[in-house]
């Protein structure tokens, strides 16, 4: 999909609009296709386009900085990767104890037959499992989410 953005001083500001919406603002006026910057420019507009963002750590955020123009003459989205703010690294952590939650209540859950009174089951084994479901409520004692230590599930 061919993306626009507006352009002044010959620098890109604003969103990016579709090809659509770049038609409606100039509803009398033929375009060639394919867009080249040459016919697009003179309307105050440059051709656009996204990019991925970074990789990022467990603690860093992409910001996005002022688009760059190719060789091509198309402006493309850029990144800067910075470091989180001490607000953002407590969301970004409770966030994760979050999913370390969710992950231990989903190991729990596809145990729970295992404390049955008629699960198929020696007594020894029952109770490996139940220190296993211990060790699994016990996960949110260790100090850091992003780097899980998991018990061994016992084999049934």
């Amino acid at each position: 999909m061919t993306m626009f953005i507006q352009l002044e001083d010959g620098k890109p500001i604003g969103n990016a609009v579709t090809e659509d919406n770049f038609r409606l603002l100039f509803p009398n006026t033929s375009f060639s296709w394919p867009f080249v910057p040459e016919d697009i420019e003179p309307q105050g507009f440059g051709l656009y386009d996204f990019s991925s963002q970074p990789d990022l750590g467990a603690f860093e955020k992409a910001v996005e900085i002022a688009p760059v123009k190719n060789e091509y003459g198309i402006w493309r989205q850029t990144w800067a990767v910075e470091p989180m703010n001490e607000e953002e690294v407590a969301a970004r952590t409770e966030q994760e104890w979050g999913a370390v939650r969710g992950q231990r209540n989903f190991r729990l859950s596809m145990c729970d037959w295992t404390q049955l009174p008629d699960a198929p089951l020696s007594n020894v084994k029952m109770q490996e499992w139940a220190s296993y479901r211990q060790a699994l409520r016990d996960i949110t004692t260790q100090s850091d989410p992003f780097n899980i230590t998991w018990p061994t599930k016992p084999v049934a």
